[in-house]
């Protein structure tokens, strides 16, 4: 049977190109999206591909077809890419991933790996995320710690925990 990625590897995974990709000042509606999809709070409709989003105070839903009738896609958000339109985008393409094969190392061990002590991996990388950068197998991983002190840059409630990987490249 081939490996595939867990759901919430898969969302990692998109969140860090995401991150790569989207302009700093979505970052925020990033890391918003990325908690609304882990919490459960984004459905898809049979379609695949428009999607019905319960707000966080439990009792607003919002449709995103294309686009979103939330008041920040209407008037704040560039491009009127919002948090439920992100979060959209982000269950879509990690449900896309889960069904792709996933490649493993062959010797993959359940411990997180140390991060190298020389860090040429990490060249391009935003300052913030130098510390949290790992090298396996001399391919640059980003821990999900790391995303989140991006996302969040004042909050020091993401700095302990437990660090999860997430692919960078």
């Amino acid at each position: 049977m081939t490996p595939t990625l867990t759901f919430q590897g898969a969302i990692e995974e998109v969140a860090v190109h995401a991150l790569a990709k989207l302009p700093p000042t979505l970052h925020e509606r990033l890391a918003r999206a990325i908690a609304l999809v882990e919490s459960g709070a984004v459905f898809l409709d049979e379609d695949g591909v428009h999607g019905q989003i319960l707000s966080s105070d439990g009792e607003t839903w919002y449709t995103c077809n294309g686009g979103c009738t939330c008041k920040d896609a209407q008037y704040g958000a560039p491009d009127g890419l919002c948090q439920h339109r992100l979060a959209v985008g982000l269950y879509r393409r990690a449900t896309e991933l889960m069904h792709q094969p996933a490649v493993l190392p062959v010797n993959a061990s359940s411990s997180t790996p140390e991060p190298s002590p020389k860090n040429d991996c990490a060249t391009g990388v935003p300052e913030v995320l130098k510390r949290h950068v790992v090298s396996i197998q001399n391919k640059p991983f980003v821990r999900f710690a790391g995303l989140l002190e991006l996302a969040h840059p004042d909050s020091t409630e993401f700095s302990g925990g437990t660090p999860i990987l997430s692919l960078y490249t």
